[in-house]
């Protein structure tokens, strides 16, 4: 896989963390990051997304799609203790990095913005963030339309490979779909 390098410059409100949430959750993933992060490190998904038995997981807000004959949760790989990305604690994709990791460590609650409190750092939204969760919370929705679709269609009995095919299938589809949509005039 191609190794960009850590992201440099300014410091990020998560320098001083050591980035925990990089470490301690499952970066779960929807079909537009899949697609983005392939094409920009310009490597197969499979690279750097794998199943995570759901047995094992505690993913509150992602579906989950049965590979294999079991149930999983999709997201980025880890190698040693966190994502596949992170590098002397930083991000080596930080600016094309998943959507989840963009919002982090706010959410929508009720149509309001909320902090996680597992960020221990003060950290304020930023301007735009409400339409970014918003965006987050409509991928979210179109990923559990996929995975009834791929759960129902295959029964389960498809390995990750075919998984990541049929989720950046979604994405294409999608941005051909919005790229028609703009053309049109209302």
């Amino acid at each position: 896989m191609a190794s960009p390098k850590p992201c440099a410059g300014s410091p990020s409100p998560c320098d001083e963390c050591g980035a925990r949430c990089c470490k301690r959750f499952l970066v779960a993933v929807v079909p537009t990051d899949v697609e983005r992060i392939a094409a920009r490190l310009r490597v197969p998904s499979s690279s750097f997304i794998e199943a995570y038995p759901a047995e094992k997981c505690n993913c509150v807000h992602a579906p989950s799609f049965w590979v294999d004959g079991k149930e999983n949760y999709i997201g980025l790989r880890r190698e040693g203790s966190g994502c596949v990305f992170l590098s002397d604690g930083r991000c080596r994709i930080h600016s094309f990095k998943p959507i989840v990791c963009r919002t982090f460590p706010f959410c929508l609650n009720g149509g309001s913005v909320e902090r996680s409190t597992f960020c221990g750092k003060e950290v304020r939204a930023e301007e735009g963030e409400k339409g970014l969760l918003e965006r987050y919370e409509h991928e979210l929705k179109l990923l559990r339309r996929d995975a009834v679709e791929w759960n129902w269609r295959t029964g389960g009995e498809k390995g990750l490979g075919e998984l990541l095919g049929f989720m950046q299938g979604k994405a294409r589809e999608r941005r051909r779909i919005s790229g028609i949509i703009s053309k049109l005039k209302f």
